[in-house]
């Protein structure tokens, strides 16, 4: 029984590795693999690498006071011990002009009712520079610093209203409103520069994604990007001059896909990178190289069937065509989440979590030398339709008597009981009066008794 158990376990495992393009003609190969962390909070969160000329890993630790502490590690062929950015925030971005690094991040505190959010910027070149924040605000939306028109722009979204700022190097800006959406909320996602624009994608209604133009003229009007199958935006990237944007839907059926599309005179049809058939699980990170070839990550699996499924990461590759699947590890006994990742000079450090033990990892990744394995064109995905929204309309005369015919009901019989005594008591009043009040002749017969 233990030698079927283990030949069938063999060949699953090359099953897997044909279908998925494992072998020498993948694109990519697994050098090494580090433990980044000792404990599952030494790590919570972390985001994209930056590559300058180190590679910068930015992450938040829990400290045991429930605080995140903002911390960075650097990889020059080896990692540095973690260092402190921040005593608490979230990382947005950084940027490098010249030999100056500036890092943006914001940090949240709980006020009465609302999360207070106030964005800081410190800078480094040898030495770093003190923090320099803006005023905090309530609601406040996700932020994005963004390069546009030669300057640094935070732009965040609220409810009613977009807004932005300009870094000026050692000041903030003036707060500056970019749109106004009365008793709306237009919840942005992601913001992209494309050459003299910025492409901000956001979210209106329950879940439709839509994206505007931003140009030194102005917004341009919503063009919908998918607007069924409760998407979700993973992101967006520029290959050769052209958008495209990376979203996971429900498609019919309700299993989750990972979709892309591209513009080309508005958003084009819906691609299916990753579908439930090939085992996609989650996820939809993506990392372009100098060589224009764009490959995007997820977490997935060949046991499409088994509930306690194994997964590991899988990835595609985009020349202007797409590649097969492949399968970048292949650990039965580990599952392998949230990869994200980054170029590094002739290499990608992929960073991502071991789901039951929570330690992270990092694993070295070279580029191979065989070819890409080109797909046929892929299948086009039709999301599941969407529930109607019901419909908001302003309470019309007769609404608002229903509603406080039914919010006062219960007063209807107390109001009709007082009323009744009221009316009780008014009769019975004016009956003593009228007896009280005596006639002319009773007054003349008073005035003969007091004579006598």
């Amino acid at each position: 029984m233990r030698t079927m158990g283990f030949l069938l376990t063999l060949a699953v495992c090359v099953s897997c590795s044909v279908l998925s393009g494992a072998g020498e003609s993948s694109p990519l190969y697994v050098e090494k693999t580090e433990q980044l962390t000792e404990g599952p909070y030494e790590m919570v969160i972390w985001w994209n690498p930056l590559s300058f000329d180190e590679l910068w890993l930015l992450y938040g630790e829990l400290a045991p006071e429930g605080v995140q502490t903002l911390k960075y590690r650097i990889y020059d062929g080896e990692w540095s011990s973690p260092h402190t950015l921040a005593d608490k925030g979230e990382f947005i971005t950084a940027f490098k002009e010249g030999e100056t690094l500036i890092f943006f991040w914001n940090t949240m505190m709980e006020g009465e009712s609302e999360i207070i959010k106030s964005t800081c910027v410190r800078q480094v070149d040898g030495e770093w520079s003190q923090p320099l924040c803006v005023e905090p605000e309530p609601y406040v939306g996700d932020q994005f610093c963004v390069k546009f028109d030669g300057e640094i722009w935070l732009l965040w979204s609220r409810i009613g209203f977009w807004e932005y700022q300009v870094f000026q190097g050692d000041h903030w800006g003036e707060k500056q409103v970019l749109l106004t959406v009365p008793e709306e909320y237009y919840q942005i996602h992601e913001v992209v520069p494309v050459e003299d624009e910025l492409q901000i994608f956001y979210e209106r209604g329950r879940s439709d994604i839509y994206c505007r133009k931003l140009t030194r003229e102005g917004l341009a009007e919503p063009e919908p990007v998918v607007t069924e199958g409760f998407p979700y935006l993973h992101g967006a990237a520029v290959v050769d001059g052209v958008v495209m944007a990376f979203l996971e839907v429900q498609a019919e059926g309700g299993r989750k896909t990972l979709v892309y599309t591209e513009y080309d005179e508005g958003w084009g049809p819906l691609g299916a990178v990753a579908t439930p058939e090939d085992g996609y699980l989650a996820g939809g990170s993506f990392v372009t190289l100098e060589d224009g070839r764009l490959f995007v990550f997820w977490s997935g699996t060949q046991d499409v069937e088994e509930k306690l499924q194994k997964a590991d990461i899988y990835y595609r590759v985009y020349d202007g065509n797409w590649s097969e699947v492949y399968q970048l590890t292949d650990t039965p006994d580990v599952w392998e989440t949230s990869p994200t990742a980054a170029a590094y000079q002739n290499r990608m450090v992929i960073v991502w979590r071991e789901k039951d033990s929570q330690l992270v990892y990092a694993s070295h990744v070279l580029l191979g030398e065989g070819e890409m394995t080109e797909s046929d064109e892929l299948p086009q995905v039709t999301p599941q339709p969407e529930p109607e929204e019901p419909e908001r309309t302003p309470p019309g005369i007769i609404t608002k008597v229903k509603k406080y015919v039914k919010e006062y009901i219960i007063l209807l019989p107390v109001g009709g009981v007082l009323a009744l005594l009221a009316v009780v008591y008014f009769k019975k009043k004016k009956t003593e009066e009228v007896e009280e009040k005596p006639t002319i002749g009773r007054r003349r017969m008073k005035k003969v008794k007091r004579k006598k």
